[in-house]
């Protein structure tokens, strides 16, 4: 009987001591929000969605400016100013709009594989290449038929840093992430520098091209310091929305809480076969 009794004792020790310990352990939250957009989709689709409009009315805006101010656009004559309006227009479109829809490939269009997300990221940011390379071609070809001065302001040596950067950054993702050969550990360890020198070659291409707009301003629009201008508001209106554009995929990229859910694709581009 005692015997009994004492089993008995142990027994509800034992089931008193467990219902503590379960007490004590905390129930598993949420998915971290790197993983889980949830909630957040709505407001996601509605700042991307904004983004991308703003940088169409920015190529748009520009296209108008260019047309119906500064003399429209011309590939006969280098010496003129429709041969130079070609640089703004290509580097807008280039380091702005497609450096920018590159970088926001992974958000907006996170329910495809990963692999096509690569292909188009890498793409996109060749495109942004291509029409820099123009753009670059046309400033210089102008300078040299007009007898100017190359990479005398601040905005063409920042500019030239930036492209340079940007072909960097290119050749190192392409080694990196679609190219075989690269181990996994020394992709985790690059992916952080990746994304960041991203995000900071696009600020430093909106940068310049804000200084570029300053310097077209001051150059070729007679009235710009005096106020009133109806080509140096419009003018004034393409720089506010670069930085809008700009900082709205800046913050759609680096906000966790829009992350594409983590997805375990390392798999080459090119394979080694």
């Amino acid at each position: 009987m005692d015997n009994e009794i004492r089993e008995t004792e142990f027994q509800s020790n034992v089931d008193i001591t467990i219902t503590k310990r379960s007490r004590d352990v905390e129930p598993p939250g949420p998915a971290p929000k790197s993983l889980e957009m949830g909630e957040h989709s709505a407001n996601f689709y509605v700042m991307y969605l904004l983004t991308h409009l703003s940088g169409l009315t920015l190529v748009g805006l520009m296209i108008s400016w260019l047309v119906q101010h500064m003399g429209g656009f011309s590939w006969s004559d280098a010496s003129q100013n429709s041969f130079f309006n070609y640089h703004p227009l290509f580097m807008t479109i280039g380091m702005i709009y497609f450096l920018g829809t590159s970088t926001l490939i992974y958000r907006g269009a996170r329910q495809l594989k990963k692999m096509p997300l690569k292909i188009m990221h890498a793409a996109l940011h060749f495109l942004a290449l291509l029409f820099a390379a123009i753009g670059l071609y046309v400033v210089f070809e102008n300078h040299a038929v007009k007898n100017i001065p190359h990479l005398y302001s601040l905005h063409s040596w920042i500019g030239i840093a930036t492209i340079a950067l940007m072909v960097l950054q290119y050749v190192i993702g392409f080694v990196t992430y679609l190219a075989p050969g690269m181990s996994m550990d020394i992709r985790v360890t690059i992916m952080p520098l990746h994304r960041f020198f991203g995000l900071m070659i696009f600020c430093l291409a909106a940068g310049t091209c804000l200084l570029g707009l300053t310097e077209k301003a001051i150059f070729s629009i007679s009235d710009y310091g005096k106020g009133g201008s109806s080509s140096g508001n419009l003018m004034n209106l393409i720089g506010v929305i670069m930085v809008a554009y700009t900082g709205l995929t800046v913050y759609l990229t680096s906000e966790t809480a829009y992350r594409r859910k983590t997805e375990e694709e390392q798999t080459p581009l090119i394979s080694r076969n």
